[in-house]
């Protein structure tokens, strides 16, 4: 998981600007970048120094954001950036 995070009153800039650092990410990844160094360098999120890792969990124990984007996704894919009111999160499904 990589959060890259906005505030609850981020101006439209900020916003883009969170959007658009979650895209280049996406991009970094699909084009072989390491998810979890991403993570470690970039994410704002809670398991960043551990790459980005969530760990195995039940769907129904997912965010149901997170619930919502995997379904289509197979091992070794990466999502597009989701917003959420905690910012932009992209996740990487290993198995």
């Amino acid at each position: 998981h990589i959060l890259i995070s906005l505030s609850q009153s981020a101006s439209a800039e900020e916003v883009n600007a969170a959007k658009q650092k979650a895209d280049e990410l996406v991009a970094k990844i699909r084009n072989g970048a390491n998810f979890a160094e991403m993570a470690i360098a970039a994410s704002d999120g809670p398991a960043a120094l551990s790459g980005g890792d969530l760990g195995w969990r039940k769907t129904s124990d997912l965010p149901t954001l997170f619930a919502e984007l995997l379904p289509p996704l197979e091992a070794g894919d990466v999502s597009s950036p989701a917003r959420s009111p905690a910012g932009f999160h992209i996740l990487k499904v290993y198995e």
